[in-house]
């Protein structure tokens, strides 16, 4: 974080890695893309963009731990969707990819992940990252291991759906903290993220979601 340069060229570099809010087609000219929009218990919503000469459908993507259940087809004269996915076990991750063949070929190895267990910092080469520790009704528990030459507080994330009420400063020389955070809606699920300044360009676009 103390050189914009250096966090530039860690942004170019995670770009296309897995745990970003966007699985992009590397090969498109046109921004054909795979967008988060929402969670919400067991169901979870993505948009699909695709502007490409050639069609587009569910069979073009491959879901792990997660059915496919309401989609349809994309191509360059209707190129916008919002797929329906139906997760199978909320305690694991779900992870999106192109399919094999030619998409993959095509798009790149890039992939998504949405997590309810942890969100890693991708620009941090000591392995930084919250991880959830607990939730018992409105009250979440995040473990924070940040060590970094640089601080962080709670004023690093980003809750939607929450309050950070309880945190301290972390950095190399105390990189460990338990951060607590008070759900606002009990049926909504809550969504953590790095804030938009340098901690998202250096951390890259992950995110975590915890289910309701």
């Amino acid at each position: 974080m103390k050189n914009s340069i250096f966090l530039i060229a860690f942004a170019l570099v995670f770009s296309s890695m897995s745990f970003a809010q966007t699985m992009k087609c590397t090969g498109s000219k046109t921004g054909a893309k795979v967008s988060y929009v929402s969670k919400q218990g067991k169901i979870l919503k993505l948009q699909v963009d695709w502007s490409e000469g050639s069609t587009f459908d569910a069979g073009n993507l491959v879901v792990t731990n997660g059915t496919i259940t309401n989609s349809s087809r994309v191509n360059r004269n209707n190129p916008t969707a919002v797929y329906t996915i139906n997760i199978t076990d909320e305690s694991k991750d779900v992870k999106i990819e192109w399919s094999s063949g030619g998409t993959r070929n095509y798009c790149g190895g890039t992939s998504m992940i949405i997590s309810s267990k942890s969100m890693k910092c991708l620009g941090s080469k000591r392995g930084a990252e919250v991880r959830l520790l607990s939730k018992n009704g409105k009250t979440i528990k995040l473990e924070i291991d940040w060590n970094e030459g640089s601080t962080f507080d709670g004023r690093n994330l980003v809750v939607t759906n929450g309050t950070v009420t309880d945190s301290k400063r972390v950095n190399q020389n105390d990189p460990l903290a338990v951060f607590t955070i008070q759900q606002t809606d009990a049926s909504k699920d809550v969504k953590i993220e790095w804030t938009t300044r340098g901690t998202r360009t250096f951390c890259g676009g992950t995110f975590m979601v915890i289910p309701k």
